[in-house]
């Protein structure tokens, strides 16, 4: 992959909020993807707030996992065949419309209550998954923050698919190799879920540190990430280093992903921002480790300058 390819976006947002006489706070927020108009069915969020706390209405709603996590530096853009995209802070059976409770803060503790009563948003119980519940809690002191959560989510038929065939004219259908691989080790996250993730930030002067643990445990394949990172400002300019190393487990083998990311940025004046990133993406996937496609182990390097224009 060494030729540059060039993308654009475009999206309008729209956002209302108001405090009513019974002081019930109210917001509205939606966003149109001009890019990909599938994409307006789940930017709607509402979300009502007051003394008791705020609850939120979202297609596909944030798990409590997600809302508590701090301190996660993963999720670089990279290039390469692999990318396991850092940490999972979300089961599959968030998927579909949920609701997030965020209670009124405690002194320094946060908690947090997601729940996805339905992920195939039918009302069907033939959904894979109902009634995922999910709960996470920040805690801050001075300098320090951390937070993190747990979210379990069972399949109602707690069974992965078997890999596809591919049907030959005028003869018996046949697996492709990919799909054997799957049948044999289970390379998928299905079945039976369970997700835990704990992360933390400290501040010290002009430097932030962070680090963040995740483990996604399901019914094949077993999802586990460790990041760290350091951010500052030096003048105008923001700088972002961090670390991320993933493993997808199969059980006896696994893909493993190592990336290490650089970012850049500044303000150039009112609403017009230019960045730098550069990630060096360090990949070992087990289903070519014998020489198939890329020999099993390979690094690819990504770089982007973007110029941002809001108004």
């Amino acid at each position: 992959e060494d030729n540059p390819v060039l993308g654009f976006g475009k999206e309008i947002s729209i956002s209302a909020g108001g405090t009513l006489a019974n002081g019930l706070e109210v917001s509205f927020s939606d966003t149109l993807d001009l890019t990909e108009v599938d994409a307006e069915e789940g930017a709607f969020e509402l979300s009502l707030g007051g003394a008791f706390g705020t609850i939120t209405f979202k297609d596909g709603a944030d798990s409590a996992v997600d809302a508590a996590m701090v301190g996660d530096t993963s999720g670089a853009d990279v290039t390469g065949a692999l990318d396991l995209e850092g940490h999972i802070l979300a089961t599959s059976g968030t998927d579909g419309t949920g609701i997030l409770y965020q209670a009124p803060t405690m002194g320094a503790l946060d908690l947090y209550i997601g729940y996805a009563p339905n992920s195939g948003d039918t009302g069907d119980d033939t959904a894979e998954y109902l009634d995922t519940f999910s709960i996470g809690m920040t805690f801050s002191s001075g300098d320090l923050t951390v937070g993190g959560g747990f979210e379990s989510a069972t399949s109602e038929n707690n069974d992965c698919d078997l890999g596809a065939t591919l049907v030959v004219a005028d003869g018996p259908p046949v697996i492709t190799a990919a799909a054997l691989f799957d049948d044999v080790y289970g390379t998928e996250h299905c079945g039976d879920q369970d997700l835990v993730a704990v992360g933390a930030e400290y501040a010290m002067g002009d430097m932030t540190f962070s680090a963040a643990y995740s483990e996604l445990d399901t019914g094949e394949a077993d999802q586990t990430s460790v990041s760290f990172g350091v951010a500052t400002t030096i003048s105008d300019i923001d700088l972002a280093v961090d670390y991320t190393t993933t493993e997808n487990d199969f059980g006896p083998v696994g893909d493993e992903q190592n990336v290490v990311h650089i970012g850049l940025s500044t303000a150039l004046g009112d609403g017009v921002d230019l960045s730098l990133d550069v990630s060096s993406n360090d990949i070992a996937i087990a289903s070519e480790a014998n020489g198939g496609g890329h020999g099993g182990e390979f690094t690819t390097t990504f770089a982007e300058m973007k110029l941002a224009v809001g108004f």
